[in-house]
């Protein structure tokens, strides 16, 4: 059995991510200076108008999520990223499906790393009414079998929200692939 979830990794926009991604798009195509590293100022116009970034959106997620996976010694498999049409309705998200021998580690990173009061104040707040806001769900719904998808979100995301707390968790290394190039 598994469950299909979102991995709330913070997304691309304005995000250490997107900048990452961009790092990777420059180096691909030799448009940065060897000494700094840094954007060519000549090239300034490529990366602005650069139209790939599907391809290296999707690149960085699968290697996002296979990052995770080495951090929670899981095998969550990768769907499909998702991007809002708008960015200020919400942000970019990974779906992936995780085995319930997974969803088992989770809980036991949680307990290891004391998280367990980070998770309920995640449901709290995930819960709780706000002017022009009001739930779907109560904070009771997460615990049900129905719902499980709802809780194995939050424990991701805690654990993201943990593992940033020490340094910012993203792919380190630049992600290449030929589709990048010009």
């Amino acid at each position: 059995m598994s469950i299909q979830t979102v991995v709330n990794f913070g997304g691309f926009y304005e995000s250490i991510h997107e900048e990452k991604c961009e790092e990777a798009v420059i180096s691909s195509n030799n448009w940065d200076n060897e000494d700094t590293g840094e954007l060519k100022e000549e090239h300034a116009d490529d990366l602005y108008s650069y139209n790939k970034w599907g391809v290296v959106h999707e690149l960085y997620s699968k290697e996002y999520i296979d990052k995770l996976n080495d951090e929670l010694e899981t095998g969550i498999k990768y769907k499909e990223l998702i991007s809002p049409r708008f960015y200020n309705f919400g942000t970019d998200v990974i779906f992936v499906e995780i085995t319930r021998k997974d969803c088992l580690k989770l809980f036991e990173y949680i307990r290891f790393e004391s998280l367990e009061n980070k998770v309920k104040e995640h449901i709290k707040d995930r819960t709780a009414a706000s002017s022009g806001f009001r739930p779907f769900f109560k904070a009771s719904d997460f615990y049900k079998r129905k719902h499980r998808d709802l809780l194995i979100e939050t424990l991701l995301t805690v654990i993201i929200n943990f593992l940033n707390e020490d340094y910012p968790f993203f792919v380190e290394d630049n992600i290449y692939s030929p589709e990048m190039e010009v």
